[in-house]
């Protein structure tokens, strides 16, 4: 079953203002802070994906150069479909956004105190990627996160989805053979 959960809250950049030139966003501090967290509430740490990283990368591009804020592009396009578009194959994924804030430890309070962020913080994923932007969309401005969450289909999944429908073909083959011998 393929599900995903989206957390999206404003996060209002004047509660932590930010200075481009002193970021104290990073994903080292970022990944520690959300497996610091998941450790406490005795969940697994999440590994950090590159896949997941370009996603998120690529989420945040096309916020700023299309001036929106939210989950699913003007296009349409959600965020695990851009997880696919980099080569991974979720079973679930879920995408936390923020805005203004000064530091990976305020982003994570803040992530903790909306229930959808921190459900996603703690849901059964395997990968995290995080990418960081400066940008002003609207009325929020200062550092975007786009953090993505996914765990991966499956080994047998992965060998596609002809697999079922050659296996039916087989099968109603055999049928056949055997009314007829």
């Amino acid at each position: 079953m393929r599900y995903a959960i989206l957390a999206l809250v404003v996060l209002a950049a004047s509660l932590m203002p930010v200075n481009a030139q002193a970021i104290g966003i990073n994903h080292a501090d970022s990944y520690a802070q959300i497996n610091a967290y998941r450790m406490q509430n005795g969940t697994h740490s999440l590994m950090p994906h590159v896949a997941l990283e370009a996603a998120a990368e690529t989420k945040i591009n096309d916020m700023i150069e299309n001036n929106y804020w939210g989950h699913f592009s003007p296009t349409d396009e959600a965020p695990w479909d851009l997880i696919e578009e980099q080569g991974y194959s979720q079973l679930h994924a879920g995408e936390n956004l923020a805005i203004g804030f000064a530091d990976s430890k305020s982003l994570v309070k803040g992530w903790i105190a909306s229930t959808p962020h921190r459900e996603n913080m703690l849901a059964d994923y395997e990968h995290i990627g995080i990418a960081y932007g400066q940008a002003h969309i609207g009325h929020r401005h200062g550092t975007l996160v786009v953090a993505m969450f996914a765990s991966p289909q499956p080994a047998l999944a992965s060998i596609g989805s002809n697999l079922g429908q050659t296996i039916r073909n087989l099968l109603s083959d055999l049928v056949i053979i055997r009314q007829f011998p």
